[in-house]
């Protein structure tokens, strides 16, 4: 499966999700972000520290998604 057609059906599986389950896409899309974040840097407390944002990444993704 190519990457474009990937997305098509991540976009309609979270078109059709209801509110739990976006988050949970969302939430998992951001600790995706933040693992490869982690793997790149290798200072101390960017692992805790991005951790702490989680929520608030999640939060970007979904309006992002979201927006119209």
């Amino acid at each position: 499966m190519t990457d474009k057609t990937t997305h098509a059906i991540h976009a309609s599986t979270y078109r059709v999700a209801g509110p739990e389950d976006k988050r949970i896409m969302a939430v998992s899309a951001a600790l995706d972000l933040i693992g490869k974040r982690a793997a790149l840097v290798t200072s101390h407390g960017v692992l805790e520290y991005e951790m702490a944002k989680l929520s608030d990444y999640a939060d970007q993704i979904q309006a992002a998604i979201d927006k119209k």
